[in-house]
């Protein structure tokens, strides 16, 4: 493994020196690489004139590829020397023999501008060059989404130098990720990795202009690479299915299609996905958090706009609930379902009550509900204690012992739009109360709390932990017992909590933790603790899910179940 420096990640493609010394790799950021085994990796060339400034390290740099650049596929004309590049975001570009600010050649073909660009070949006959969209409908930012709808927009191109017309030769294409010219520039295949299906295009010869499948033999194929003029293919290759780990494998095809050899890579580099992603449906986002189906099937979880999904892994989501009639309405899709919470319901911390099935709710704006086991209409139970509405609700918990409902404020001040002033201003008037279905009854038991965002209570229904996101503490309630109706500092060891859930029967706890920098939290964990508020288990969420807004963790069935604030997945890791 050649580790990236400077924060960059992701070299997704190489391009060989002609002196065969070294290769070149493009990386987040918008940076093109040179590695020698020399001098290791040195800059080469940058997307744009920002790609080299610090504010395109890192995640951020991830996060801003509009800006920086997000170089996918390369490839050299062995003539020039040219170095071209399909930037995921930005469009075909060229580098110069000499390296630097690269020249963009195009963004946009008949008026239409690339959504989504990916895999890049030259043909070594004429110098033409080939590059493929992943989607003409989703962008990188988007790629679960396109999976998840198995979208059919990809396209491949052609790009002339000698007249400089950028022409489209292919369109329908599920996923097209990679392509590569064979030796004699007769054909260009083009991988679908949605599809599992690699096609070839003729480029010369009796069939030429026409296009055909050529093998369907390869799992979700990515990246093809043509091996010199012996006429067959090296594809990168991948098993992408919810849960299981992905077994990455090069996969060498011949001109006919036939599979040659399989090389397993999980020995040397792992699972390249121990994790996977699955994308919220509708234009909603944010599954904050989970309650599980008590046959073991799948979770329910609330998303943006005011609908509770349920998701299993034979249907994916299906609409179970909602909490307002507006709910399923269009305008509570996307920004405008975002924007309207307090119409359409913005569910946050959920939880069954595994004797009855009801399934309770805080929404943030809106306050306590339950839903019944048929799903519809929520009923809403409370929306304000003692002639007090409730602000900004957040974390919720049923006791397992007594189907008693926990929940929290996270201010009792600020709304949910105001959550970035409530961090601000380290706003202390959180609280959280006791919901008793037997009495109908909502009583506050704490406040003056920094940013209550989650709660959990003890499988023995002894206590209840409260955690406090502005203040990075946890506090113990205690129930029952000789400390009952009192509270006490947990832990301060967990940064930034958020939702924390049981782990299991055995007394420890999952907590969703990130580090509260300016601008968006980062460094995602899963962070385990026991009953004593000692941490057993810390593990980085980061690779997998990027920088997520990370608002819950929760452990089911040998998997963790991963939710976020605003993103448009829930997530799934294997333990």
């Amino acid at each position: 493994k050649l580790p990236v420096p400077e924060t960059r990640s992701g070299p997704e493609a190489f391009a060989f020196d002609s002196t065969g010394k070294g290769f070149y790799t493009g990386v987040s950021g918008g940076k093109i690489l040179k590695w020698l085994p020399e001098t290791g990796y040195v800059n080469f060339a940058q997307i744009t004139e920002s790609s080299n400034s610090s504010w395109c390290d890192g995640n951020i740099g991830t996060a801003l590829a509009g800006r920086c650049g997000r170089p996918a596929g390369i490839a050299f004309n062995e003539k020039t020397g040219d170095l071209y590049v399909a930037d995921a975001p930005l469009g075909l570009h060229v580098i110069s023999p000499a390296g630097g600010l690269a020249t963009k050649i195009a963004d946009s073909v008949d008026g239409k501008p690339f959504k989504f660009l990916d895999g890049l070949d030259v043909d070594p006959t004429t110098g033409v060059v080939y590059f493929t969209s992943f989607s003409s409908r989703f962008t990188p930012i988007q790629v679960l989404i396109a999976l998840g709808l198995k979208d059919a927009t990809g396209k491949l191109y052609k790009y002339d130098p000698s007249t400089k017309v950028v022409s489209v030769l292919m369109e329908g294409l599920s996923g097209s990720a990679g392509c590569a010219v064979s030796s004699d520039g007769s054909f260009v295949l083009v991988s679908q990795f949605t599809k599992s299906n690699i096609k070839r295009y003729w480029i010369k010869g009796p069939k030429a202009g026409s296009s055909e499948d050529f093998t369907n033999s390869v799992s979700n194929p990515d990246n093809i690479k043509r091996i010199g003029s012996t006429g067959n293919f090296w594809v990168a290759s991948v098993v992408n299915k919810i849960i299981v780990p992905t077994n990455p494998s090069a996969v060498k095809v011949n001109s006919d299609g036939e599979v040659l050899q399989t090389i397993p890579l999980k020995d040397k580099f792992g699972d390249t996905l121990l994790s996977e992603k699955l994308p919220v449906p509708g234009k909603r986002s944010g599954p904050e958090s989970f309650a599980f189906d008590p046959t073991g099937k799948g979770f329910y979880t609330g998303v943006s706009g005011g609908k509770i999904l349920k998701w299993t892994p034979e249907k994916g989501y299906v609409d179970f609930a909602q909490i307002t009639e507006s709910s399923n309405s269009g305008w509570c899709k996307g920004a405008l379902g975002t924007a309207f919470a307090g119409k359409c319901g913005r569910p946050a911390g959920i939880a069954l009550n595994s004797k009855t099935g009801d399934l309770y709710v805080a929404d943030a704006p809106l306050g306590l509900h339950v839903i019944s086991p048929a799903g519809g209409l929520a009923t809403k139970l409370a929306d304000s204690v003692d002639g007090k509405p409730f602000k900004f609700l957040d974390g919720l918990d049923v006791d397992p012992t007594t189907g008693v409902v926990y929940f929290t404020s996270f201010s009792s001040k600020f709304g949910p739009r105001e959550v970035l002033i409530a961090v601000g201003l380290k706003d202390a008037s959180g609280k959280l109360f006791k919901y008793d279905p037997a009495t109908k009854a909502v009583s506050q038991l704490m406040e003056g709390l920094s940013g209550a965002a989650g709660c959990s209570v003890s499988s023995d229904g002894s206590f209840v932990l409260v955690s406090e996101f502005i203040k990075s503490n946890i506090k113990r309630y205690w129930i029952k017992g000789p400390k009952a109706g009192t509270m006490e500092d947990f832990s301060n060891l967990v940064s930034n909590p958020d939702n924390i859930r049981r782990a299991s029967s055995n007394g420890d706890f999952w907590v969703a933790s990130v580090v509260n920098k300016v601008v968006v939290p980062t460094d995602p964990k899963a962070v385990k603790i026991d009953s004593n508020g000692k941490v057993l288990q810390t593990i980085s969420l980061k690779n997998e899910f990027g920088n997520t807004l990370l608002s819950e963790v929760n452990e089911h069935n040998g998997h963790l179940y991963i939710g976020t604030l605003t993103g448009p997945f829930a997530g799934i890791m294997k333990l």
